[in-house]
């Protein structure tokens, strides 16, 4: 479809004024890409709107459109790419494939709203590392865990096009294929969070969350001391299951203890703020989402000491790659690492203070 439209996109939306009687639609195409999300999901929520549009025969603008193309287009590969569009916009298998795309969206939309966001400290959109843990315990892990165990509530739209027009065998393929697509991509999450922010120092940040923060310091406690419990069973489970992740190699359990000291966690003057976080025993009690507010209140230093390291690190990784595509075109060949560094620290703090 982008390609037939943007050859010639005054004919094409000329194409698509005569083919509806009333009213006029507007044709928007993009280029698929495989490397980016939210585009695709974006896209397929404007197909799904615009085909909802009927030309005076009561078709699928986008199908009479295609059609238009197949039939009268001088050229070969536009006469091709018409019938082609017009005959997969008329498959249900297309059609529900979309909805699928487009009710994925919505998590996407979720997330890239929540990095546009500033945060409760920082007037910056994008520079939410402190509470990226709220946004995958509270939002990722439970949209995804709730999509396989019933999609409906996830996907109506794409549930309710399949039941109404896929029956007997079809159908339980295709919901087979709906389910799978969802589990492969809440594999994936677990795989990218495990990867980076379940591994020190990242993980640390874990501290921050007041619902799982204890157990995790509890956890760190254990591993840190140095005659670690070897009874791991008497752990409560909450518990446990950070223990298991932070010992499950001896990489793991070094590079924990490395930036632990490397942050200073280890000096005396956190030793309050940290008895007083691991002595929290109710953590669900009360609202689950503490503002980060709160905890710099409660734990102040050893607050400072996390917000020195990570406060001003890029949550948005889309940022990261713009701040990446900035410093590979903008080095020269005569001037040092070092002082590129320096000069682009320097630049951010004069663009703030202004």
């Amino acid at each position: 479809m982008h390609s037939v439209h943007s050859d010639d996109a005054p004919y094409s939306q000329s194409v698509m004024d005569r083919l509806m009687c009333e009213g006029r639609v507007k044709v928007k195409t993009y280029r698929e890409r495989q490397q980016r999300w939210l585009v695709n999901q974006r896209y397929a929520r404007i197909i799904l709107t615009t085909m909802a549009m009927l030309t005076g025969d009561e078709i699928s603008c986008y199908v009479a459109w295609g059609m238009h193309f197949a039939n009268t287009s001088p050229s070969q590969w536009k006469s091709r790419a018409g019938k082609e569009i017009a005959t997969w916009l008329s498959m249900p298998s297309i059609i529900l494939g979309l909805h699928f795309e487009s009710e994925l969206g919505d998590y996407f939309e979720e997330c890239y709203a929540w990095h546009n966001r500033t945060g409760p400290l920082y007037t910056r959109s994008g520079f939410r590392m402190m509470e990226v843990h709220d946004l995958v315990f509270e939002m990722e892990y439970p949209w995804w865990n709730e999509a396989v165990a019933d999609p409906k509530k996830r996907m109506p739209k794409t549930i309710k096009y399949l039941e109404d027009n896929f029956e007997g065998e079809e159908y339980e393929k295709k919901l087979k294929q709906i389910k799978l697509g969802i589990k492969a991509g809440g594999d994936e999450l677990l795989k990218i969070t495990k990867r980076y922010l379940m591994k020190a120092p990242l993980v640390l940040l874990v501290l921050c969350n007041r619902r799982r923060g204890p157990a995790f310091l509890r956890a760190v406690l254990s591993i840190l001391h140095e005659y670690p419990v070897e009874e791991k069973t008497e752990r409560p489970d909450n518990e446990k299951i950070w223990y298991d992740l932070l010992t499950k190699d001896t990489e793991t359990t070094d590079d924990l203890i490395h930036f632990w000291r490397q942050f200073c966690l280890n000096w005396d003057i956190l030793t309050d703020d940290l008895q007083r976080l691991s002595r929290e025993e109710d953590p669900m009690s009360g609202d689950i989402m503490v503002p980060l507010t709160q905890f710099k209140q409660k734990y102040p230093i050893l607050f400072e000491c996390l917000e020195a390291v990570f406060g001003a690190m890029m949550s948005n990784s889309r940022l990261c790659e713009q701040v990446h595509g900035m410093m590979r075109h903008g080095l020269r060949a005569l001037v040092g690492m070092e002082q590129s560094d320096h000069q682009r620290a320097y630049n951010m703090i004069v663009r703030d203070t202004k």
